[in-house]
């Protein structure tokens, strides 16, 4: 007796904001590959999706945080395990990584030059010293960097005019910094002659002496690095006393960055605080990005402090505002993002952060902020229920969200939640339930759609315009004697309603089409006649009516409703050789030539001659057919020629289609489209039996070169990126064969249960027309 499977059990998929608070965890307790790991996840799961038709799928909500974090945490991961690296090239490695995750912030540009000084690649380091410098000017120890790299490598030219705005620093720090790179005792050396040189204030005979100076390598020992971190501890304190504050911030900012690197605990870090404050109140009016930096620097060196974090939270919307008048709308961004972590709720941030992402024209990410501003302004709705102004605020909100997810192509299903939310605040309001029913519509959920219909009918009585969005419904739910009637009783309403008149028209015609398909003439005739009652110009009715009347005999009436048709005003050449198409269905080979004619009479352009070679070749007169495709393709666009080779290619007319699909590729060399479809063809796909037996080794070779071709005219183009990966994801499915069931049936025979009666497919889908080709098989009854 065969036992069941157990089925699986359920298991947890860590989402990328759970991965990003764990790494923040590991990060703050010293386990930097646990942090690194985990952040990798994360950014795999947060990569950017696009829909088939190359559309943005904006975030959802929940995963914003995690997209907008992650980064800068992998960033600063990165920095603590570049300085536990003893090997410089891996350090380098980190360093680099981390630039590439937070650009906008020199500190990493710093680390990584250093690294590369001390790898002896002074061109690099001085390449990120430069960068750092143009993103913040006046970081004296990137500039004290950038001078010590040039004359290192020679270029004294460039240095002398950076070292000539510098102070000659303290002795004692130039005797650590000489012990420190070049080695305590060597007097002889040029780093040692040219920093006395300096101190000397003899600049030019330095600059000399200096442009001899070796490439930098090595590492600092701990006792090395706490010497030189104390020195850039008291240089810096000298600095403020002299009121320097951007020369004092920088060397505290080394200091601890030599601490932090060699894990010291120096007694001296604990006045850091003090000094961070200080310095802090004392430029926050006039140097405002410093005062920033200050606070930030106590914050990182004592978490709880809340005199430095409410003092930060208000000085970077102050420095927001100042970028955003500014023009600087990214760094506005950046503040007032960092500043909404810490205050998520906070409206006024959330509606800055919403309008400078529509202003940058990013509106995945101005919606994230509206929602978030949606959700605050629904908490307070039944506090504010008597405020008039407040509900019609939050109205406005939800439509703008509504018209900006709908802007970014966001999945029907998100717009239908987020109408839906707002309709819980005010569900008798009628132009949401509107919505929502458009928005179930265009999924395809006709039942949910019909229940808001008649509820917004309950609640503000019917008009026309709710009737004909009934009518569709019970179209979409396949009811087509209550679609009519709701159509029939908007027009008896307001018979003047063009809405309802037209989707009268539009619905008579397809049952007309559809009756005339199970060959019910009689049907589709009255239909077509209820459409002329309403409109006795509609010309597809007067075309679809003579078409049938020749089809019953009655060409004298065929022939007068078609010469109806061809009085009407406007005259145009498409509906001239719709006509024309009407006679050649019916061998009536003459009068379409004739019609034919006056339509190219009207425009001879390539358009017409396309249409009228597709009314031949639905004819079946292929030579005619081909006659005006040769005409049409003399001045046609590549995509109108790439139509007539697809139309040959399905048609069973190969030598034809190539012509066609070498001149869409001359036309237009650069496209990958003739290339791609061209290949598609060569597949066979649309032959049922080719999709069966799979392709023949020349079928499959001729497609292989043609999708190799259209992969390497689509590498690198943005617009074709969602086609590359459909067409990489079909040439797979081609080079492996049949499907595995298909082909089991063709290698071994049919499996025991392959013409069970239970299995029976009842819903008239035949994807491989078999039906067409053998006949439909009739069921057979069941046995009791």
């Amino acid at each position: 007796m065969a036992t069941k499977k157990k089925k699986p059990k359920y298991t947890h998929q860590t989402t990328p904001d759970e991965l990003v608070a764990s790494a923040q965890t590991h990060l703050q307790q010293g386990r930097v590959d646990e942090a690194i790991h985990e952040l990798r996840l994360a950014e795999k799961q947060l990569q950017p999706r696009v829909t088939v038709a190359g559309k943005k799928i904006s975030t959802p909500p929940h995963l914003s945080a995690a997209q907008m974090n992650y980064p800068a945490l992998l960033a600063s991961a990165l920095l603590a395990r570049a300085r536990l690296a003893t090997d410089l090239k891996l350090r380098q490695e980190d360093l680099a990584a981390a630039v590439q995750y937070a650009p906008e912030e020199p500190r990493y540009r710093i680390a990584l030059g250093l690294a590369q000084l001390l790898a002896a690649d002074a061109p690099s380091a001085a390449e990120a010293f430069a960068k750092a410098l143009a993103l913040r000017p006046d970081d004296e120890l990137a500039l004290r960097a950038m001078v010590l790299t040039l004359l290192a490598t020679g270029r004294t030219h460039e240095a002398a005019p950076l070292l000539a705005t510098q102070p000659s620093p303290p002795w004692q720090r130039l005797a650590a910094v000489r012990a420190v790179l070049v080695g305590n005792g060597a007097n002889g050396n040029p780093l040692h002659s040219g920093l006395s040189q300096l101190v000397a204030e003899e600049p030019e005979r330095a600059l000399e002496t200096l442009s001899d100076l070796p490439l930098l390598s090595g590492n600092l020992s701990r006792i090395q690095a706490a010497q030189l971190a104390t020195q850039f501890f008291y240089s810096g304190a000298l600095y403020f006393t002299a009121q320097r504050y951007p020369a004092a911030l920088g060397d505290w900012r080394e200091a601890e960055r030599l601490c932090d690197d060699h894990h010291l605990a120096l007694p001296w870090r604990a006045r850091l605080i003090a000094y961070y404050h200080k310095t802090a109140e004392a430029v926050v009016t006039s140097h405002l990005a410093l005062a920033l930096d200050c606070w930030d620097k106590v914050l990182q060196l004592q978490p709880d402090d809340v005199i430095a974090a409410a003092n930060l939270t208000a000085a970077k919307q102050v420095h927001a505002q100042e970028a955003w008048r500014a023009g600087n709308v990214q760094q506005a961004i950046a503040l007032w993002r960092e500043a909404a972590l810490a205050q998520p709720q906070n409206e006024t941030l959330l509606k800055h952060l919403a309008l400078a992402y529509e202003k940058q024209e990013q509106s995945a990410d101005a919606v994230h902020y509206w929602r978030e501003l949606a959700k605050v302004w629904r908490k307070q709705s039944k506090q504010r229920a008597g405020d008039a102004a407040f509900k019609d605020r939050l109205l406005k909100l939800e439509q703008h969200i509504v018209k900006l997810l709908m802007e970014t192509g966001a999945a029907p299903t998100e717009v239908v939640a987020e109408l839906d939310a707002a309709l819980h605040f005010d569900p008798d309001n009628r132009l949401l339930r509107l919505q929502i029913a458009d928005q179930l519509m265009e999924l395809g959920r006709g039942a949910p759609a019909l229940k808001h219909l008649e509820t917004i009918e309950k609640q503000h009585g019917v008009n026309g315009e709710l009737l004909v969005r009934k009518s569709l419904t019970f179209d979409l739910l396949h009811r087509p004697k209550d679609a009519l009637q709701a159509l029939e009783r908007a027009l008896e309403l307001e018979p003047d309603n063009a809405l309802a008149r037209q989707s009268m028209l539009l619905f008579l015609g397809k049952e007309a089409r559809q009756a005339d398909e199970h060959n019910d003439l009689q049907r589709a005739l009255e239909l077509c006649e209820k459409q002329l009652a309403l409109d006795p110009n509609y010309d597809e009715a007067l075309l679809h009516l003579a078409s049938l009347y020749f089809d019953k005999k009655r060409a004298a009436e065929a022939r007068e409703l078609l010469a109806r048709a061809l009085a009407l005003t406007p005259v145009t050449a498409p509906r001239f050789v719709s006509i024309g198409g009407v006679y050649l269905r019916h061998k009536l080979k003459k009068e379409a030539e004739a019609v034919f004619k006056q339509a190219l009479e009207l425009d001879a352009t390539a358009p017409c001659h396309f249409m009228i070679g597709m009314e031949y070749w639905n004819a079946q007169d292929d030579k005619s057919a081909l006659k005006h495709f040769e005409q049409a393709a003399d001045t046609a666009t590549m995509e109108m020629i790439l139509e007539i080779a697809m139309c040959l290619s399905e048609g069973g007319k190969p030598k034809d289609a190539d012509r066609y699909f070498k001149l869409a590729m001359q036309r237009d060399p650069l496209n990958p489209l003739p290339h791609m479809i061209k290949g598609i063809a060569a597949m066979g796909i649309g032959d049922p039996l080719a999709m069966l037996m799979g392709p023949n080794p020349k079928q499959m070779a001729a497609a292989q070169k043609e999708l190799a071709e259209a992969e390497r005219l689509m590498e690198g183009r943005p617009e074709f990126a969602p086609l590359l990966a459909e067409m990489r994801q079909l040439a797979r499915a081609f080079e492996q064969g049949p499907p595995p069931r298909l082909g089991g049936l063709l290698g071994g025979g049919f499996p025991p249960d392959f013409f069970d009666d239970d299995e029976v497919d009842e819903s008239g889908f035949d994807p491989f027309g078999f039906d067409a080709m053998f006949g439909k098989p009739k069921k057979k009854k069941k046995k009791k």
